[in-house]
């Protein structure tokens, strides 16, 4: 199934997804470590073409845990929401803990809640991500996320903010 074979992610195994392909999924879907024990994953996906859709707004997030490698493309889609979400499972792409990664043209096409959440995330590169039709910001960083850059959002109809950088008063800088 689709989480067994994002579970080979590791710095021996190149994961690409078949351009072209859609892949329908009703759970979350993890790529990386998302136990928070391992040290970060250092691999690379290439998902340029591939279409991720979830069919339930409660899990509809593809979750990016303890990553440290390169990703290419992948179009993340959630077509019908309800209302705003508030778990870090109704964000479309959830970022965790994940260091040392390159992210070139990832696209969101609707979310229950931020389009891209990067948490914790360091020493990061964002290229070209484009966002579309959320219920909250089409791209949020915060969690004391450090040492990241992002070139050439593309954000349309956000449901708050289009790019927010925030750092809450209980957070480390």
């Amino acid at each position: 199934d689709l989480q067994t074979w994002l579970d080979r992610a590791d710095s021996n195994v190149l994961l690409r997804a078949t351009p072209g392909a859609t892949y329908m999924h009703t759970d979350v879907l993890v790529l990386g470590d998302a136990t928070g024990v391992s040290p970060v994953v250092d691999g690379q996906a290439d998902l340029r073409g591939a279409c991720f859709i979830a069919a339930e707004e409660s899990d509809s997030a593809f979750k990016v845990m303890s990553y440290g490698g390169d990703l290419w493309g992948g179009r993340f889609v959630m077509w019908t929401t309800s209302a705003r979400g508030s778990t870090e499972d109704h964000y479309k792409v959830y970022m965790q803990d994940c260091d040392g990664f390159e992210w070139h043209q990832p696209a969101v096409e609707g979310s229950h809640a931020a389009g891209i959440l990067l948490l914790a995330c360091h020493n990061f590169a964002l290229y070209q991500p484009t966002v579309d039709g959320t219920r909250a910001d089409g791209l949020h960083i915060t969690g004391g996320s450090t040492n990241g850059r992002v070139y050439g959002p593309r954000i349309t109809r956000s449901g708050d903010d289009g790019v927010a950088i925030v750092s809450y008063d209980d957070e480390d800088p």
